[in-house]
């Protein structure tokens, strides 16, 4: 957990690839290198996917990704029927260490180190800094596109902050776009949710005015029309032991 990855050893760096839009229980993930300047990202989806058109869009599931040196291509379900040089990456990341893992695992990992998602946490409706991400700006720059908004940001108080919040009752999973409370009122909405496996407890994420952000600041989050409590916590919610 914190490493976003399914490579539990070596020195191999690991990534759930993107190309595989609906997660599955049996898909695994790997980026291993195969050779000299060869990176190969390997994506299953696990389910039956048949005869497999040869460009398959994200809308379409049950594919298997290869992206080679920017090259994208659809294989077989069946590892059996991958080309030599998949083959190879897949002997290569499991000898390092890497294990079949469910797509949806990037999710909870990421979550679990409050790395914000693009299109949940992350949207053009949200700042940098609103969401934690100051260091990445260098408002030095003479000009770009939304330097006068963080400018004016930076010289005054936040709008909103991105939050990280552990949910204190036993509570079904948290999701995105689940209201939150503050002193019964509706005040947001979760940007990321989920049960972390690693911690055993439901956790979230949600943008939350200055006033409610101080560590320890008590909400309710309303998960199938029932309210469970929640508490600010300080990022990330993992933390190596």
């Amino acid at each position: 957990p914190g490493l976003g990855a399914t490579l539990l050893g070596g020195t191999h760096t690991t990534s759930t690839a993107e190309h595989c839009a609906h997660p599955a229980p049996s898909a695994v993930g790997v980026n291993v290198n195969v050779g000299v300047n060869v990176n190969v990202t390997l994506a299953m989806d696990g389910r039956d996917a048949g005869s497999t058109p040869a460009a398959a869009s994200e809308d379409e599931g049950g594919f298997m990704a290869l992206e080679q040196q920017g090259r994208h291509h659809v294989l077989p379900r069946s590892w059996t029927c991958c080309t030599p040089p998949v083959r190879s990456a897949l002997a290569v990341a499991i000898a390092a260490g890497a294990m079949p893992c469910g797509l949806g695992a990037r999710d909870t990992l990421r979550l679990e180190m409050c790395y914000p998602l693009n299109g949940s946490d992350l949207s053009p409706d949200r700042t940098p800094l609103e969401a934690g991400l100051g260091f990445f700006v260098d408002l030095k720059k003479p000009a770009f596109i939304g330097r006068d908004v963080l400018l004016d940001q930076k010289t005054s108080i936040l709008p909103n902050k991105l939050c990280a919040l552990r949910v204190i009752d036993k509570a079904p999973p948290v999701r995105p776009h689940y209201k939150v409370y503050v002193n019964g009122e509706p005040v947001t909405e979760t940007s990321s949710g989920a049960l972390s496996p690693s911690l055993g407890f439901g956790i979230a994420m949600a943008y939350l005015p200055p006033a409610y952000c101080d560590i320890g600041q008590m909400v309710d989050i309303e998960v199938r029309d029932r309210r469970f409590r929640a508490q600010v916590v300080k990022k990330p919610f993992y933390k190596k032991p």
